[in-house]
């Protein structure tokens, strides 16, 4: 999203290096789908960077010709009168954005594939859905290149080392001597930048798919992108995209450990955690068979209060984006384009050095 961001901005020479293939299975990113939400329960005031990413997926479907955001609406679930709920409410009529407010017999019967505990409510956010995240990435990677960007693809950065004013970015492909360098390395940034390891743990993040009894009840025109929350339970979904399964998902198991290394995460899920996450995902939607048909795990670089890391050197020469906390994706354009603004012009409208900044995250440390 840099890249492509980049693309659009007078300048010079841009090379972006990619350790795997483009649209590869391994980011924190992969996983078919990827969920969108305009009112966000995490502040309002992530709100207008949503509304300004919404802008830009649908510029980049525009620019690619690709189906990328599918606006579904989004489902926040949880029991009346939680803080998500109200947060979620907050956001929605700040900005008055379209929404519907659910309970009870009218809950039931909108969406049905749920079952639903007495006291639960919903916020529909009408313009949330979901996005494609594979063929977001491809799309915005192929829209850069063919405006001249370069792109070394299965070439690994070694390191980045400060080489007489400028960056010199050691890779498996050569050396490249940069006046400027955007880090977006997700969990793999503390590899590269060992100051993240004052601010970001890497953790897995699981995903699973069910096959239902009646897929047509989970179709996207039926089935919004959800969240759910009750307890310490988070379950999270998206609709049928590819018309056999659908994605339901946990948000994490208690007992998987925050790690310094990317290559100490774990990698596989074990039948004891399949069994266990079926039996949450049957039991909040009844009409799914209960063995998963796919799972996979995929890492994410973490901040201790899930706020990202998005910071800039004093010269303006680095830009660094980290911490995303698997809430990311749905602000990946916006965040590209903070970054091509801070790279050009060392200002974004967009960027709050008070909340997102290594500064504030050092503030918050000091506390």
């Amino acid at each position: 999203m840099v890249a492509w961001q980049l693309s659009q901005r007078a300048g010079g020479r841009v090379i972006g290096v990619e350790q795997h293939g483009i649209a590869h299975a391994y980011g924190a990113y992969a996983g078919e789908s990827r969920l969108f939400r305009t009112a966000a329960y995490e502040g309002d005031h992530y709100t207008p960077l949503l509304m300004q990413s919404q802008r830009l997926w649908r510029e980049l479907e525009q620019e690619s010709g690709q189906d990328i955001y599918l606006q579904v609406g989004a489902l926040t679930i949880a029991p009346s009168g939680s803080p998500k709920i109200n947060s979620t409410l907050q956001a929605a009529e700040r900005f008055s954005l379209p929404h519907e407010y659910l309970e009870g017999r009218e809950l039931r019967n909108r969406f049905p594939q749920h079952d639903f505990d007495d006291d639960d409510v919903a916020v529909l956010d009408l313009g949330g859905g979901g996005l494609r995240p594979e063929r977001a990435v491809l799309s915005a990677t192929e829209a850069a290149t063919q405006a001249g960007i370069e792109v070394w693809q299965h070439t690994t950065v070694v390191s980045i080392e400060e080489h007489h004013g400028r960056h010199l970015v050691s890779t498996t492909r050569g050396e490249i001597l940069a006046e400027k360098i955007v880090l977006t390395a997700g969990p793999w940034g503390q590899q590269l930048l060992p100051e993240l390891k004052s601010f970001t743990r890497v953790k897995s993040v699981p995903l699973t798919w069910f096959m239902p009894k009646q897929i047509e009840h989970f179709l996207p025109e039926r089935f919004p992108v959800f969240v759910r929350d009750r307890g310490t339970t988070h379950l999270f979904g998206a609709p049928s995209l590819e018309g056999y399964a659908v994605k339901i998902s946990r948000a994490a198991f208690p007992d998987w450990p925050l790690v310094d290394d990317v290559a100490d995460i774990q990698k596989e899920h074990t039948r004891a955690e399949l069994a266990e996450t079926s039996q949450l995902a049957t039991s909040y939607f009844p009409g799914l068979h209960p063995e998963p048909v796919r799972h996979s795990i995929h890492p994410d670089s973490y901040t201790a209060d899930l706020t990202p890391i998005i910071d800039f050197s004093a010269d303006g020469s680095r830009v660094i984006i980290s911490g995303l906390s698997g809430r990311g994706f749905k602000f990946a354009p916006v965040l590209g384009s903070i970054a091509a603004d801070l790279i050009h012009t060392g200002t974004s409208n967009l960027f709050e050095p008070e909340r997102f900044s290594l500064a504030a995250h050092y503030r918050k440390l000091d506390h």
